[in-house]
């Protein structure tokens, strides 16, 4: 009698393991690489599955990051989602609470763009956008380490050129050539934020270009230097009125701005205060002129950091 063996194929089902981050289990270990990343253990081991947020979620290989990672608003919307591959990041797009596309951004090749909450494109990679889709600010490598910034008027007109070593670094005005005149005629325009939903984590003071400019006239015509401050601080932007008020409370200007009325009341708040506050911090006698464009210098300074920032998202 002939034996027959049957082998009978039992397929497998892998469950992924899902973890939540707040588990006495999980343990993130530092792992001495240039970019300082982290492996995550789970009872000793290497960590495979989804390590679960009460907010969202993140899919785990052998301890490092693998797969998706998803994050909702409050309300269960999407607000970012990425790819990774053994622990680095491919992918990346995010999302209003409206669920409006915010930005994407890919890897390989490097790729970044922003939408505004209206859906304008307002940045592709290097080029920035007015919302009437006329270009507002373009970087171009100009050599191996020059880079040329242009930035526009809303209606294309060149306003201002900066050549920039990626690692300069002081105040040379040889590095900028700008059209006072399209300046003095578009300041106010221009000082204005298009899309305050994409200033999250920085206040918004206008094209570092504009303040340089108010100083040359301020050197030149004070009459008219005033005539421009008068007017921006009945600006619509908060930030400007704020900047403003500090350049007049740190140079004591106050005598030589119009009285507080209805359309500048807002703006007579932040003079008050800031005109306390220089008070009590300026030691009796200091000469005036050593606050002389305090404010300006500190906005230049966080305007120049911007930008080397941008510059080296791009590059």
């Amino acid at each position: 009698m002939q034996t027959k063996v049957i082998f009978v194929l039992i397929p497998t089902i892998w469950i992924m393991l899902r973890v939540d981050i707040n588990d006495i289990n999980i343990e993130f270990r530092d792992i001495p690489t240039e970019y300082e990343e982290v492996e995550v253990y789970y009872k000793g081991d290497k960590f495979t599955g989804t390590l679960t947020e009460p907010n969202g979620y993140t899919e785990y290989l052998n301890g490092r990051t693998n797969g998706k990672s998803i994050f909702f608003y409050k309300d269960g919307t999407i607000r970012c989602e990425e790819e990774y591959s053994d622990g680095n990041r491919i992918y990346e797009k995010t999302y209003y609470s409206t669920g409006k596309i915010k930005s994407e951004k890919r890897e390989h090749p490097y790729t970044y763009k922003f939408w505004n909450l209206s859906s304008d494109l307002i940045r592709d990679n290097n080029i920035l956008y007015y919302n009437n889709g006329v270009i507002r600010q373009l970087l171009s490598q100009n050599t191996d380490d020059e880079f040329v910034f242009k930035e526009f008027t809303k209606q294309g007109e060149l306003i201002n050129t900066k050549l920039r070593n990626i690692e300069w670094v002081g105040n040379d005005d040889n590095q900028y050539i700008t059209n006072d005149d399209l300046i003095a005629r578009d300041y106010f325009d221009l000082l204005i934020c298009e899309n305050p939903e994409l200033n999250e984590q920085s206040e918004w003071n206008g094209p570092l270009f504009i303040w340089s400019w108010l100083w040359r006239v301020y050197k030149q015509d004070r009459n008219r230097y005033f005539e421009i401050i008068n007017s921006l601080l009945k600006h619509p932007q908060p930030e400007i009125r704020k900047s403003v008020a500090s350049i007049i409370a740190s140079n004591s200007f106050n005598s030589f701005v119009e009285p507080e009325n209805q359309e500048n009341a807002d703006s007579y708040i932040y003079i008050k205060k800031y005109t306390r506050d220089f008070k009590n911090r300026t030691p009796r006698g200091w000469n005036k002129m050593r606050l002389r464009g305090r404010m300006f210098i500190v906005i230049c300074k966080f305007r120049f950091q911007q930008l080397i920032k941008f510059i080296r998202s791009i590059f």
